[in-house]
């Protein structure tokens, strides 16, 4: 029977827990050694998950270190081949882990692989189908409120979402950044667009990221960080630039200007209907505009030519549509 490692960060996620954990009892086929990694929480998180599932261990960080340091703290407490990293709002249907661990042992070139994720408010439509990119190199979560086309065979995507991905661990160390832990999520971006980054650095390096459709698990959506928020906006339109940056350089990043000053002019002109949002969006960029430099630095040695619009993988297959459906542009998830 294959073991897994499951890394599940929260912060003041007590209440998402039950949602979570049970589902885990019901996976089959598939021995999970589970970690909690609590981001200082203040919430009792700790002493409940001692009460109720004293077989779990916990690793407690002495304050909010944001989603990607926790994720690499419990990689690095971690030691199975295989990890999968699990949202604290996410919950899988039974043969979930072991169908994607069974994807990734049969195919050595994937570095990650996720299954359909459903939204959890209506489990009839797509919450992600895999990481799919714009001209702009923006990030999207293909399929996003369209119907769920239900199982299907797998095929490539330009990225699998962290919500519950599981990992191949000798490629997350190949990419990794050094650092104590390695940084395999950058750091930097606390939360958001951290699995986007990782996805794009696991490409550069010759991996694959794939979508299992014969699986699939509920997932909540923006249940810690708020969806709609001033500061989840932030992060967005900070680590927007911070991973462009990283993986375009310096010319690449150039050649979005134009496309990026118009994004910014619509922007301005609709600023009354979303003035919060808005604005937490230009605050986050000009926040990323001193970090570039390291950006580009990090990106130069490993970095493949990226083209804009060219971030997706060709099509494998003609799962859902007739057109491939985790290849196509869908609605955005995010802003």
């Amino acid at each position: 029977m294959m073991r897994v490692d499951v890394v599940i960060p929260t912060w003041n996620g007590r209440h998402l827990l039950p949602f979570c954990l049970e589902a885990l009892t019901r996976q089959q086929d598939v021995a999970l050694e589970i970690l909690l990694v609590d981001n200082g929480s203040t919430d009792d998180t700790v002493e409940w998950l001692g009460r109720h599932h004293a077989h779990i261990r916990c690793l407690s960080l002495p304050e909010n270190q944001g989603f990607a340091a926790a994720v690499n703290a419990g990689v690095a407490a971690s030691g199975n081949d295989f990890v999968l990293v699990l949202n604290n709002d996410a919950a899988l249907a039974p043969l979930y882990v072991s169908t994607l661990a069974t994807f990734l042992s049969a195919t050595p070139a994937a570095a990650a692989v996720q299954g359909r994720i459903l939204r959890h408010v209506d489990p009839t439509r797509i919450d992600s189908l895999g990481i799919c990119f714009d001209a702009l190199l923006r990030a999207f979560q293909c399929g996003y409120d369209e119907p769920d086309p239900g199982p299907g065979p797998p095929c490539q995507v330009s990225g699998v979402t962290a919500s519950a991905a599981l990992y191949r661990r000798s490629a997350l160390t190949q990419v990794a950044d050094p650092g104590i832990p390695p940084a395999i999520f950058d750091p930097r971006f606390f939360a958001y667009y951290e699995d986007v980054d990782l996805s794009l650095r696991l490409r550069a390096a010759g991996w694959e990221t794939w979508l299992e459709p014969a699986t699939s698990c509920q997932h909540v959506g923006s249940a810690t960080g708020g969806e709609g928020s001033m500061g989840k906006a932030f992060l967005l339109g900070r680590n927007y630039l911070l991973y462009t940056a990283r993986h375009l350089g310096g010319p690449g990043l150039l050649r979005l200007t134009p496309g990026l000053l118009g994004r910014g002019l619509r922007r301005l002109l609709t600023w009354p209907l979303h003035p919060r949002r808005d604005t937490a969006l230009w605050a986050g960029e000009l926040a990323a505009l001193p970090r570039l430099p390291r950006a580009f630095r990090l990106g130069r040695h490993a970095r493949r030519p990226l083209a804009p619009g060219a971030a997706t993988p060709p099509p494998a297959s003609s799962y859902g549509q007739k057109k491939p459906h985790c290849h196509q542009s869908y609605p955005r998830r995010n802003p």
